[in-house]
């Protein structure tokens, strides 16, 4: 190894969600990691300098197979979400009244209070392919009640998530793809009953 910063990643505790990807790909090997300063390094300045080609393409039937797989997971939980929708008290009548396209007419304004608050809240949303998205977030997709410990636990529990980042760190990775109210208050309750994080 040429860098000397390599020998203590395995005994930091807080790990961005790159450095825990790439650790997980290391951890499938057994090595050891040993430093030599500058010139003492002919070996990896030797190896670095060699260009690397792959012996046996990796079969495209497996590459595909692969893919469909993650394809179709994604869309059976996409449609988990869209069916989640109909039972949220805060998206399911945003819903309602974005397909009904009565944000966009003009028919005066409406008696009733709650319509009143439900149709202002529905502007700041967009519905694509059956799926609502907030606007003031960058687009992020709306996750209803049922499917938020989910996003939650792939988020905070697993190495592609940043594996048990904390509170603040964990509502940011989730803020960046998904909205929902109290965000930041859900992830609180979900990080203060892990037992690993404490």
């Amino acid at each position: 190894m040429d860098h000397t910063a390599l020998q203590h990643i395995l005994g930091q505790n807080k790990l961005t969600s790159r450095q825990w990807r790439h650790l997980d790909r290391l951890q499938q090997h057994d090595y050891e990691v040993k430093y030599y300063p500058g010139m003492a390094n002919v070996v990896a300045d030797a190896l670095s300098r060699i260009a690397y080609t792959q012996s046996e393409p990796i079969p495209a039937v497996r590459l595909v197979n692969l893919v469909e797989l993650q394809i179709s997971a994604l869309e059976e939980w996409l449609d988990d979400v869209r069916k989640g929708y109909s039972q949220d008290f805060m998206f399911g009548p945003v819903l309602e009244l974005l397909q009904g396209d009565e944000v966009s007419r003009d028919v005066g304004t409406p008696k009733d209070k709650k319509t009143r608050r439900i149709r202002e809240r529905a502007k700041a949303y967009f519905l694509q392919d059956g799926l609502l998205y907030h606007r003031a977030s960058g687009g992020t997709l709306c996750i209803p009640q049922a499917q938020r410990s989910e996003v939650i636990r792939e988020v905070h529990d697993t190495i592609l998530g940043g594996r048990h980042a904390g509170i603040d760190k964990t509502a940011a990775a989730v803020a960046s793809r998904y909205h929902w109210p109290r965000l930041t208050d859900s992830v609180a309750n979900w990080v203060s009953g892990c037992d690993v994080c404490h």
